[in-house]
């Protein structure tokens, strides 16, 4: 299945959209129109956790990366402490992100407001969009 969430936020547009593996396989990352390339990946990113992190008050990208949670979490994990309070995050899964999801990196994204990463299951779609720290100012969508 496809899963696609939108957010404006300050004078931005956000997209993300998230395909499993039997439905295109990629997650896509727009930010004002522009498809970011996470990991400079021809589809528009890699196998994992797809992100790209935006200062909300510059709305420069201060961290445009994909994890690969199918082998590990422990790089989400070292990124996510150094991401600041306040600051909008936009995440899709291409291929699988659950299977090495670390209770500390699910928590990262509820406490945004997201409750449907603690169901993504293998190979599912998952888009989401929040800012840190703040919860019910997510948007997600899994499939």
């Amino acid at each position: 299945m496809r899963r696609r969430s939108r957010r404006a936020f300050n004078g931005l547009s956000i997209s993300v959209h998230s395909a499993g593996i039997r439905a295109g396989n990629f997650a896509r990352i727009r930010v004002n129109g522009k498809l970011r390339r996470v990991n400079r990946n021809i589809r528009g990113g890699t196998r994992g956790i797809n992100m790209v992190v935006i200062n909300p008050q510059t709305k420069k990208i201060i961290l445009e990366k994909a994890f690969d949670t199918f082998e590990s979490s422990e790089p989400l994990e070292a990124a996510i402490e150094s991401i600041p309070y306040g600051s909008i995050v936009a995440a899709g899964v291409q291929d699988e992100g659950s299977r090495k999801m670390s209770r500390k990196g699910r928590r990262f994204f509820q406490d945004m407001g997201a409750w449907e990463i603690t169901q993504l299951k293998f190979r599912q779609s998952y888009a989401f969009i929040g800012v840190a720290g703040m919860t019910n100012q997510g948007a997600e969508n899994r499939g």
